[in-house]
């Protein structure tokens, strides 16, 4: 936790220098940064931060982050969408907050309006802290998603150990992409199947995991398909981002 707060240890290699060396590694065009905001909100400036690093390094897509607590949530988020952010990442076990709380749909609604598409994390894993597992469950994404159909949600990890529950969701919701970083090749294939192809993402979740070992697993669940593979690696994030101000010919 300590490391994590400041510059040293391993938060000193998280820098977007090493991240678009192993991009160009990769094979990597383009990458979405996602900023989290903390509860202490008035103590964090990591939207700033990943707002600069998209001005400084144009290859670098920046979600911003606003705690959906925040007295000045609104504010900020029409602050951010002004100086460039092009979506909003939310995660529930780290923000204490389930999707399906008032003030979190208050932001995800507000977000729809702007044309910013909402990340969250979604899912646990049995490693997870036992005082952080309720807060993600796929159960709570059913009210925002539903009730909210001009917001885009896209679901981390493809809900980690409880990808059939996202797939349900999504395949009855199409506002909602599933992010595939943490995914193995047969619950990927499982989501193709479902029907999924044109709303899967390849994600890396870097740096917890460095960008070749994701995007193996994706390699490996689309053998044989590569109209499929195109399109989880690239179409589909090529076409949800020129929807909100992206342009494709950057790519």
């Amino acid at each position: 936790t300590k490391q994590a707060y400041t510059h040293r240890g391993f938060a000193g290699t998280h820098t977007p220098k090493n991240l678009i060396k192993q991009m160009d590694a990769n094979r990597v065009t383009r990458a979405v940064i996602l900023a989290i905001d903390y509860p202490l909100g008035a103590a964090s400036h990591n939207s700033q931060t990943y707002l600069e690093a998209g001005r400084r390094f144009p290859r670098l897509i920046p979600f911003v982050s606003v705690h959906p607590n925040d007295a000045m949530m609104e504010r900020k988020v029409r602050k951010f969408k002004e100086q460039g952010a092009i979506g909003m990442k939310l995660h529930p076990p780290m923000q204490f907050i389930r999707a399906n709380h008032p003030n979190c749909m208050k932001l995800t609604r507000l977000c729809g309006e702007l044309g910013l598409p909402c990340l969250f994390h979604a899912g646990h894993s049995d490693i997870a802290p036992d005082f952080q597992k309720d807060y993600p469950r796929i159960e709570y994404f059913w009210e925002p998603v539903s009730t909210q159909p001009g917001t885009t949600f896209i679901l981390a990890h493809g809900g980690i150990h409880f990808y059939r529950e996202l797939i349900e969701l999504a395949v009855k919701h199409e506002n909602v992409y599933i992010e595939l970083s943490g995914q193995g090749p047969g619950p990927i294939r499982e989501m193709i199947a479902a029907g999924l192809e044109d709303r899967m993402l390849y994600g890396s979740d870097f740096p917890y995991y460095i960008l070749a070992l994701p995007l193996a697993k994706v390699l490996l669940g689309t053998e044989g398909r590569p109209e499929v593979r195109k399109k989880i690696l690239y179409d589909n994030a090529v076409k949800l981002l020129a929807r909100f101000g992206v342009a494709a010919e950057d790519y």
